[in-house]
């Protein structure tokens, strides 16, 4: 009892200095968060923090997790990601609820053990995703357009990633399925829809 007492302070210590370093880095790139949502299992201390940082001057909503990265996995190890969701100023037509809400259901499904979650990784169109949204599926890529310092971390041992996920049109996954993401890159790199643009009819 008292090894777990003991391992749950060291958990907690952990978030804790987690949450500083990754704060401070936010805030100073985006700004004053609006929001903070926490959602923990019950009987949990240690959930995952979700906060909103609204547009500065570029228009984009973004929403980040702070806590995944001390979840553990069913492999024994811990997850070395956080989640970034951007939106456009109007949330696509949504509620910041039903965004938060559904970044938490993502993130809950990269934690399964049958999912690799990596930059490249797709996952499949979700009837989870926002109703007004065109953009059901999602492609897990690296923070592009983000400042370097903050595209990753290394706090202690642990190195952390932080994923930028880009919802995707039913046929954009699918050609990221079977032409590649690099394909798909050259395709929207001469395109003028902007991929922060969820209720794009698609790029392609």
């Amino acid at each position: 009892m008292k090894k777990n007492k003991l391992d749950d302070k060291e958990r907690r210590l952990s978030l804790d200095i987690k949450r500083s370093i990754f704060l401070a880095s936010f805030i100073k790139h985006w700004g004053q968060p609006s929001k903070r949502t926490i959602s923990a299992k019950k009987g949990e201390e240690h959930g995952v923090e979700v906060y909103e940082f609204p547009p500065q001057n570029d228009g984009i909503y973004r929403i980040v997790t702070i806590g995944v990265s001390s979840q553990a996995l069913v492999s024994g190890h811990t997850a070395n990601w956080e989640l970034l969701l951007c939106l456009p100023e109007s949330l696509g037509g949504t509620d910041s609820v039903t965004a938060v809400n559904y970044l938490l259901d993502i993130m809950a499904y990269s934690l399964r053990p049958d999912v690799e979650m990596k930059i490249g990784t797709l996952i499949p169109e979700s009837s989870l995703a926002p109703c007004s949204w065109n953009t059901k599926a999602i492609l897990v890529d690296e923070a592009r357009g983000e400042a370097e310092e903050i595209s990753s971390f290394t706090i202690g041992q642990q190195f952390i990633e932080l994923l930028w996920l880009i919802p995707l049109t039913g046929n954009e996954y699918e050609f990221i399925k079977s032409k590649g993401i690099e394909e798909f890159d050259r395709i929207e790199s001469k395109s003028d829809v902007s991929l922060l643009d969820v209720n794009r009819l698609g790029i392609l």
